[in-house]
Protein backbone atom coordinates (compact mmCIF):
# COMPACT_ATOMS: atom_id res chain seq x y z
CA UNK A 1 0.00 0.00 0.00
CA UNK A 2 1.13 3.57 -0.62
CA UNK A 3 0.66 6.13 1.84
CA UNK A 4 2.17 8.77 2.08
CA UNK A 5 1.99 9.58 5.84
CA UNK A 6 4.65 8.80 8.32
CA UNK A 7 4.74 8.35 12.37
CA UNK A 8 6.66 11.10 14.04
CA UNK A 9 10.30 9.40 14.62
CA UNK A 10 10.79 10.42 18.43
CA UNK A 11 11.55 7.07 20.06
CA UNK A 12 8.90 5.93 22.40
CA UNK A 13 11.00 4.30 25.08
CA UNK A 14 14.25 1.59 24.76
CA UNK A 15 13.35 -1.49 23.88
CA UNK A 16 15.52 -3.07 26.39
CA UNK A 17 12.38 -1.98 29.32
CA UNK A 18 11.65 -5.35 30.78
CA UNK A 19 8.35 -6.29 32.66
CA UNK A 20 7.48 -6.46 36.24
CA UNK A 21 7.93 -9.75 38.63
CA UNK A 22 4.76 -11.07 36.51
CA UNK A 23 5.35 -12.91 33.24
CA UNK A 24 2.78 -11.83 31.05
CA UNK A 25 1.95 -15.41 29.13
CA UNK A 26 1.63 -18.60 30.67
CA UNK A 27 5.23 -20.65 30.84
CA UNK A 28 5.53 -23.38 28.91
CA UNK A 29 9.00 -25.74 28.09
CA UNK A 30 11.65 -23.96 26.43
CA UNK A 31 11.08 -24.07 22.93
CA UNK A 32 14.23 -26.13 21.10
CA UNK A 33 16.50 -23.87 19.84
CA UNK A 34 17.80 -24.15 16.18
CA UNK A 35 21.54 -23.26 16.28
CA UNK A 36 20.74 -19.88 18.55
CA UNK A 37 18.03 -18.66 16.60
CA UNK A 38 16.88 -15.41 16.55
CA UNK A 39 13.62 -14.18 15.93
CA UNK A 40 14.29 -10.97 13.94
CA UNK A 41 11.25 -8.54 13.98
CA UNK A 42 10.65 -5.23 11.20
CA UNK A 43 9.07 -2.35 12.80
CA UNK A 44 9.19 1.61 11.30
CA UNK A 45 10.99 4.04 13.34
CA UNK A 46 8.19 3.67 16.52
CA UNK A 47 6.23 0.73 16.20
CA UNK A 48 9.34 -1.72 16.63
CA UNK A 49 9.91 -0.38 20.31
CA UNK A 50 6.33 -1.03 20.73
CA UNK A 51 6.78 -4.44 21.23
CA UNK A 52 9.91 -3.86 23.76
CA UNK A 53 8.65 -5.33 26.93
CA UNK A 54 6.56 -8.26 25.35
CA UNK A 55 10.41 -9.09 23.42
CA UNK A 56 12.39 -9.36 26.39
CA UNK A 57 9.39 -11.22 28.62
CA UNK A 58 9.46 -13.80 25.81
CA UNK A 59 13.06 -14.23 26.15
CA UNK A 60 12.70 -15.06 29.83
CA UNK A 61 10.50 -17.21 29.62
CA UNK A 62 12.02 -19.13 26.72
CA UNK A 63 15.62 -18.43 26.33
CA UNK A 64 14.11 -17.46 22.50
CA UNK A 65 16.41 -13.93 21.62
CA UNK A 66 13.90 -10.81 19.41
CA UNK A 67 15.37 -8.81 18.18
CA UNK A 68 13.40 -5.45 16.73
CA UNK A 69 14.69 -3.60 14.13
CA UNK A 70 13.70 -0.64 13.42
CA UNK A 71 13.57 0.37 9.28
CA UNK A 72 12.08 3.53 7.96
CA UNK A 73 8.44 4.11 7.51
CA UNK A 74 8.77 5.25 3.83
CA UNK A 75 10.46 2.09 2.74
CA UNK A 76 9.70 -0.75 5.28
CA UNK A 77 6.83 -2.20 2.97
CA UNK A 78 9.05 -2.06 0.05
CA UNK A 79 11.93 -3.68 1.29
CA UNK A 80 10.06 -6.38 2.76
CA UNK A 81 8.96 -6.90 -0.50
CA UNK A 82 12.17 -6.60 -1.92
CA UNK A 83 14.10 -8.77 0.31
CA UNK A 84 11.31 -11.44 0.97
CA UNK A 85 11.30 -13.39 -2.31
CA UNK A 86 15.45 -13.61 -2.66
CA UNK A 87 15.58 -15.46 0.94
CA UNK A 88 16.18 -12.29 2.97
CA UNK A 89 13.70 -10.03 5.25
CA UNK A 90 12.95 -10.86 8.99
CA UNK A 91 11.33 -12.98 10.53
CA UNK A 92 7.97 -10.85 11.74
CA UNK A 93 7.27 -7.42 9.95
CA UNK A 94 4.78 -5.43 11.98
CA UNK A 95 2.29 -3.79 9.19
CA UNK A 96 -0.77 -2.75 8.31
CA UNK A 97 -3.74 -4.96 7.24
CA UNK A 98 -5.20 -5.86 5.30
CA UNK A 99 -2.71 -7.93 3.23
CA UNK A 100 -4.61 -9.06 -0.22
CA UNK A 101 -1.49 -8.25 -2.19
CA UNK A 102 0.77 -10.06 -0.18
CA UNK A 103 -0.59 -12.98 0.32
CA UNK A 104 -1.64 -12.82 -3.50
CA UNK A 105 2.57 -12.83 -4.29
CA UNK A 106 3.17 -15.12 -1.72
CA UNK A 107 5.59 -13.05 0.96
CA UNK A 108 2.82 -13.61 3.86
CA UNK A 109 2.34 -17.07 5.88
CA UNK A 110 -1.13 -18.50 6.57
CA UNK A 111 -1.18 -18.43 10.70
CA UNK A 112 -3.19 -20.86 13.19
CA UNK A 113 -4.86 -18.57 15.38
CA UNK A 114 -8.15 -20.97 15.50
CA UNK A 115 -10.47 -19.31 17.89
CA UNK A 116 -8.13 -17.04 19.47
CA UNK A 117 -9.14 -14.61 16.67
CA UNK A 118 -12.66 -14.25 18.79
CA UNK A 119 -10.98 -12.25 21.67
CA UNK A 120 -10.22 -9.18 19.06
CA UNK A 121 -12.17 -6.34 17.69
CA UNK A 122 -14.41 -7.24 15.14
CA UNK A 123 -12.55 -5.05 12.60
CA UNK A 124 -8.84 -5.82 13.72
CA UNK A 125 -10.15 -10.15 13.00
CA UNK A 126 -11.79 -9.14 9.91
CA UNK A 127 -8.27 -7.29 8.78
CA UNK A 128 -6.17 -10.47 9.74
CA UNK A 129 -8.76 -12.49 7.06
CA UNK A 130 -7.89 -12.91 3.44
CA UNK A 131 -9.72 -15.59 2.09
CA UNK A 132 -10.89 -16.98 5.58
CA UNK A 133 -7.54 -17.45 6.50
CA UNK A 134 -5.64 -15.40 9.41
CA UNK A 135 -2.20 -13.95 7.95
CA UNK A 136 -1.24 -11.69 11.14
CA UNK A 137 -2.06 -11.08 14.57
CA UNK A 138 -3.75 -7.87 15.30
CA UNK A 139 -1.55 -5.81 17.71
CA UNK A 140 -3.77 -2.32 17.74
CA UNK A 141 -6.28 -0.11 15.83
CA UNK A 142 -5.23 2.99 14.39
CA UNK A 143 -7.14 5.69 13.38
CA UNK A 144 -6.52 9.77 13.54
CA UNK A 145 -8.26 12.53 15.45
CA UNK A 146 -7.39 16.48 15.96
CA UNK A 147 -4.99 16.91 18.78
CA UNK A 148 -5.24 20.64 20.37
CA UNK A 149 -3.63 22.38 22.68
CA UNK A 150 -5.51 23.67 24.88
CA UNK A 151 -3.70 26.36 26.53
CA UNK A 152 -4.24 28.12 22.92
CA UNK A 153 -7.70 27.43 22.43
CA UNK A 154 -9.83 26.17 25.37
CA UNK A 155 -12.86 24.94 22.96
CA UNK A 156 -13.08 22.34 20.77
CA UNK A 157 -13.88 23.52 17.08
CA UNK A 158 -17.25 22.26 15.87
CA UNK A 159 -16.81 22.38 12.29
CA UNK A 160 -13.67 23.29 10.03
CA UNK A 161 -14.87 26.98 9.25
CA UNK A 162 -14.32 27.20 13.52
CA UNK A 163 -11.26 25.61 13.43
CA UNK A 164 -9.94 27.65 10.42
CA UNK A 165 -11.35 30.95 12.49
CA UNK A 166 -9.56 30.22 15.76
CA UNK A 167 -6.21 29.33 14.09
CA UNK A 168 -6.01 32.37 11.67
CA UNK A 169 -7.18 34.79 14.91
CA UNK A 170 -4.03 33.50 16.58
CA UNK A 171 -1.58 34.00 13.35
CA UNK A 172 -2.63 37.27 13.13
CA UNK A 173 -2.21 38.12 17.03
CA UNK A 174 1.35 36.55 16.36
CA UNK A 175 0.99 34.30 18.95
CA UNK A 176 1.55 31.44 16.35
CA UNK A 177 2.68 30.78 12.77
CA UNK A 178 -0.13 27.96 11.32
CA UNK A 179 -3.99 27.53 11.43
CA UNK A 180 -3.52 23.71 11.30
CA UNK A 181 -0.66 21.30 11.14
CA UNK A 182 -1.69 18.47 8.34
CA UNK A 183 2.16 16.51 7.77
CA UNK A 184 1.67 16.09 4.01
CA UNK A 185 5.38 15.42 1.93
CA UNK A 186 5.26 18.22 -0.38
CA UNK A 187 4.86 16.47 -3.56
CA UNK A 188 2.60 13.33 -2.45
CA UNK A 189 0.71 15.09 -0.31
CA UNK A 190 -1.12 12.80 2.51
CA UNK A 191 -4.44 11.79 1.14
CA UNK A 192 -4.27 9.80 4.36
CA UNK A 193 -4.91 12.33 6.55
CA UNK A 194 -6.91 14.43 4.15
CA UNK A 195 -9.35 11.74 4.10
CA UNK A 196 -11.95 12.31 6.77
CA UNK A 197 -12.40 16.07 5.42
CA UNK A 198 -12.96 14.55 1.96
CA UNK A 199 -15.40 12.29 3.54
CA UNK A 200 -17.52 15.47 5.59
CA UNK A 201 -18.14 16.80 2.52
CA UNK A 202 -19.71 13.05 1.26
CA UNK A 203 -17.17 11.39 -1.19
CA UNK A 204 -15.62 8.56 0.23
CA UNK A 205 -13.40 7.32 -3.63
CA UNK A 206 -15.80 4.48 -3.90
CA UNK A 207 -19.58 3.65 -4.04
CA UNK A 208 -20.51 0.92 -1.41
CA UNK A 209 -22.17 -2.23 -1.81
CA UNK A 210 -25.30 -2.83 0.87
CA UNK A 211 -22.66 -4.49 3.26
CA UNK A 212 -20.46 -1.34 3.49
CA UNK A 213 -17.35 -2.55 1.46
CA UNK A 214 -16.35 -0.35 -1.48
CA UNK A 215 -17.33 -1.22 -5.45
CA UNK A 216 -14.37 -0.38 -6.88
CA UNK A 217 -15.99 -0.31 -10.15
CA UNK A 218 -17.75 3.25 -9.39
CA UNK A 219 -15.58 5.40 -8.27
CA UNK A 220 -16.59 8.84 -7.25
CA UNK A 221 -14.43 11.14 -6.87
CA UNK A 222 -15.57 12.69 -9.69
CA UNK A 223 -19.15 13.96 -8.20
CA UNK A 224 -20.34 16.94 -7.18
CA UNK A 225 -19.16 15.79 -3.13
CA UNK A 226 -15.91 15.38 -4.79
CA UNK A 227 -15.80 18.81 -6.30
CA UNK A 228 -16.83 20.23 -3.26
CA UNK A 229 -13.87 18.84 -1.72
CA UNK A 230 -11.61 20.49 -4.57
CA UNK A 231 -12.83 23.85 -4.01
CA UNK A 232 -12.44 23.42 -0.16
CA UNK A 233 -8.55 23.04 -0.75
CA UNK A 234 -8.36 25.89 -3.29
CA UNK A 235 -9.82 28.09 -0.54
CA UNK A 236 -7.62 26.99 1.89
CA UNK A 237 -4.34 26.97 0.23
CA UNK A 238 -5.01 30.16 -0.86
CA UNK A 239 -5.81 31.49 2.61
CA UNK A 240 -2.78 29.44 3.73
CA UNK A 241 -5.22 27.49 6.56
CA UNK A 242 -3.37 24.61 5.06
CA UNK A 243 -0.08 24.39 3.89
CA UNK A 244 1.55 21.46 1.73
CA UNK A 245 4.67 22.62 2.68
CA UNK A 246 4.22 21.13 6.38
CA UNK A 247 6.69 17.85 6.70
CA UNK A 248 6.00 16.09 8.98
CA UNK A 249 8.79 16.24 11.80
CA UNK A 250 7.56 19.96 11.25
CA UNK A 251 4.36 19.94 11.78
CA UNK A 252 4.79 17.98 15.16
CA UNK A 253 7.77 20.31 15.87
CA UNK A 254 5.25 23.36 15.41
CA UNK A 255 2.51 21.74 17.59
CA UNK A 256 4.98 20.84 20.61
CA UNK A 257 6.87 24.06 20.51
CA UNK A 258 3.37 26.37 20.29
CA UNK A 259 3.82 27.88 16.95
CA UNK A 260 0.27 25.69 15.82
CA UNK A 261 -2.82 25.09 18.42
CA UNK A 262 -4.19 22.29 16.04
CA UNK A 263 -2.12 18.67 14.62
CA UNK A 264 -4.12 16.18 12.63
CA UNK A 265 -2.42 13.06 13.47
CA UNK A 266 -2.52 9.54 15.40
CA UNK A 267 -1.32 8.13 18.34
CA UNK A 268 2.05 7.34 16.92
CA UNK A 269 2.59 11.27 18.11
CA UNK A 270 1.28 11.58 21.46
CA UNK A 271 4.64 10.15 23.45
CA UNK A 272 6.32 13.22 21.71
CA UNK A 273 3.51 15.60 22.87
CA UNK A 274 3.27 14.27 26.18
CA UNK A 275 7.29 14.87 26.71
CA UNK A 276 6.89 18.36 25.43
CA UNK A 277 4.24 18.83 28.53
CA UNK A 278 1.46 20.22 26.30
CA UNK A 279 -1.82 20.36 27.79
CA UNK A 280 -3.48 18.66 24.78
CA UNK A 281 -7.42 17.72 23.73
CA UNK A 282 -7.94 14.81 21.67
CA UNK A 283 -11.01 16.06 19.44
CA UNK A 284 -13.37 14.72 16.83
CA UNK A 285 -12.35 15.49 13.52
CA UNK A 286 -14.44 18.62 12.26
CA UNK A 287 -17.01 18.52 9.59
CA UNK A 288 -15.58 20.53 6.60
CA UNK A 289 -18.39 19.80 4.06
CA UNK A 290 -21.63 19.23 6.69
CA UNK A 291 -20.95 15.65 7.26
CA UNK A 292 -19.13 13.21 9.38
CA UNK A 293 -15.45 13.23 8.68
CA UNK A 294 -14.84 9.72 8.70
CA UNK A 295 -11.00 8.49 9.13
CA UNK A 296 -9.70 5.50 7.43
CA UNK A 297 -9.15 2.75 10.15
CA UNK A 298 -5.61 0.78 10.21
CA UNK A 299 -5.31 -2.34 11.86
CA UNK A 300 -1.19 -3.26 12.76
CA UNK A 301 -0.25 -6.83 13.14
CA UNK A 302 2.48 -9.29 13.20
CA UNK A 303 2.47 -11.16 9.55
CA UNK A 304 5.20 -14.15 9.53
CA UNK A 305 7.78 -14.33 6.41
CA UNK A 306 7.05 -18.06 4.82
CA UNK A 307 10.86 -18.14 4.47
CA UNK A 308 11.49 -17.28 8.01
CA UNK A 309 14.64 -19.22 9.60
CA UNK A 310 12.90 -19.29 12.95
CA UNK A 311 9.50 -19.95 11.92
CA UNK A 312 8.56 -22.11 15.13
CA UNK A 313 9.42 -19.57 17.82
CA UNK A 314 8.36 -16.73 15.39
CA UNK A 315 5.63 -17.96 15.30
CA UNK A 316 4.76 -19.06 18.84
CA UNK A 317 5.83 -15.51 19.31
CA UNK A 318 2.73 -13.95 17.36
CA UNK A 319 0.40 -16.55 17.68
CA UNK A 320 0.62 -17.74 21.81
CA UNK A 321 2.47 -14.82 23.26
CA UNK A 322 0.83 -11.61 21.46
CA UNK A 323 -2.42 -12.96 21.65
CA UNK A 324 -2.86 -12.33 25.49
CA UNK A 325 -4.37 -9.24 26.84
CA UNK A 326 -1.43 -8.49 29.18
CA UNK A 327 1.02 -8.74 26.07
CA UNK A 328 -1.40 -6.14 24.60
CA UNK A 329 -1.71 -4.06 27.19
CA UNK A 330 2.00 -2.86 26.98
CA UNK A 331 1.44 -1.92 23.54
CA UNK A 332 -0.54 1.03 24.91
CA UNK A 333 1.50 1.62 28.02
CA UNK A 334 4.48 1.97 25.92
CA UNK A 335 3.23 3.81 22.63
CA UNK A 336 -0.51 4.75 23.49
CA UNK A 337 -1.88 2.09 20.84
CA UNK A 338 -5.67 1.27 21.66
CA UNK A 339 -5.23 -2.29 21.82
CA UNK A 340 -6.92 -4.75 19.21
CA UNK A 341 -7.37 -7.48 22.03
CA UNK A 342 -11.16 -6.99 23.70
CA UNK A 343 -10.02 -8.22 27.23
CA UNK A 344 -6.89 -5.62 26.72
CA UNK A 345 -8.83 -2.41 24.96
CA UNK A 346 -11.49 -3.08 28.13
CA UNK A 347 -8.54 -2.80 30.48
CA UNK A 348 -7.05 1.02 29.30
CA UNK A 349 -10.76 1.92 28.03
CA UNK A 350 -10.92 4.04 30.63
CA UNK A 351 -7.77 6.34 29.55
CA UNK A 352 -8.83 9.62 27.91
CA UNK A 353 -7.14 9.18 25.20
CA UNK A 354 -8.57 5.83 24.38
CA UNK A 355 -11.91 7.21 24.47
CA UNK A 356 -11.13 10.05 22.34
CA UNK A 357 -9.27 7.44 19.92
CA UNK A 358 -12.38 5.56 20.01
CA UNK A 359 -14.98 8.46 19.47
CA UNK A 360 -13.06 9.64 16.20
CA UNK A 361 -13.06 5.66 15.20
CA UNK A 362 -16.91 5.52 15.44
CA UNK A 363 -17.35 6.46 11.93
CA UNK A 364 -13.64 4.93 11.05
CA UNK A 365 -13.97 3.14 7.42
CA UNK A 366 -11.49 -0.11 7.20
CA UNK A 367 -8.60 0.36 4.78
CA UNK A 368 -9.17 -1.38 1.49
CA UNK A 369 -6.69 -4.52 0.51
CA UNK A 370 -7.64 -4.57 -2.80
CA UNK A 371 -3.92 -3.58 -4.84
CA UNK A 372 -5.33 -2.45 -8.06
CA UNK A 373 -7.61 -0.08 -5.84
CA UNK A 374 -4.63 0.72 -3.99
CA UNK A 375 -2.00 1.44 -6.90
CA UNK A 376 -4.96 3.90 -8.38
CA UNK A 377 -5.81 6.23 -5.71
CA UNK A 378 -3.19 7.08 -3.25
CA UNK A 379 -0.63 8.92 -5.60
CA UNK A 380 -2.80 10.47 -7.73
CA UNK A 381 -5.10 11.98 -5.07
CA UNK A 382 -2.19 12.72 -2.80
CA UNK A 383 -0.81 14.94 -5.73
CA UNK A 384 -3.43 16.65 -7.02
CA UNK A 385 -4.21 17.46 -3.72
CA UNK A 386 -1.09 19.48 -3.12
CA UNK A 387 -1.29 20.76 -6.72
CA UNK A 388 -4.76 22.58 -5.64
CA UNK A 389 -3.27 24.11 -2.31
CA UNK A 390 -0.54 25.28 -4.38
CA UNK A 391 -2.67 27.09 -6.50
CA UNK A 392 -1.10 24.79 -9.69
CA UNK A 393 -4.77 25.24 -11.91
CA UNK A 394 -8.00 25.54 -11.12
CA UNK A 395 -9.27 23.30 -8.44
CA UNK A 396 -12.25 21.54 -10.17
CA UNK A 397 -10.37 20.98 -13.57
CA UNK A 398 -7.37 19.38 -11.56
CA UNK A 399 -9.70 17.04 -9.70
CA UNK A 400 -11.73 16.02 -12.76
CA UNK A 401 -8.32 15.02 -15.01
CA UNK A 402 -6.86 13.59 -11.27
CA UNK A 403 -10.38 11.38 -11.35
CA UNK A 404 -10.30 10.53 -14.99
CA UNK A 405 -6.28 8.56 -13.90
CA UNK A 406 -8.21 6.89 -11.14
CA UNK A 407 -10.62 5.59 -13.15
CA UNK A 408 -7.95 4.65 -15.32
CA UNK A 409 -6.09 3.05 -12.97
CA UNK A 410 -8.75 0.67 -12.11
CA UNK A 411 -9.20 -0.78 -15.47
CA UNK A 412 -5.14 -1.82 -15.35
CA UNK A 413 -3.41 -4.85 -13.62
CA UNK A 414 -1.58 -4.06 -10.33
CA UNK A 415 1.87 -3.55 -11.25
Amino acid sequence: MSRSFRRGATALVSASIVLGATAIAPAIPVLAQDDGCTVEVWGDEITHLALGKAAEAYTAETGIEVELISVPFSTINSDYETQVPAGGGPDLIIAPGPFDAWVASGIASPLELGDALDAFQPAAAAAALVDGKAYMVPLWTENIGLIRNKALVPEAPATMDDLIAAGQALVDAGTTELVVAIPMDPEGGNAYLMYPFQTSFGDHWFARNEDGSFDYSQPTLDTEAGLAFARALGEWGASGAISPDVGFDIAVDRFITGKTPFLVTGPWDLPAIKEAGIDYAIDLLPSAGGSVAAPWLGVFGLVLNPKSDCALAATDFATRFMVTPEAQVTLFEVGSYPPAHKAAFEQVASDPDVKAWGENGVAAQPLFGDPVANGATWGPIGKTQVAILRGQGDPETLWKEMAAQVAAGLEEPAS
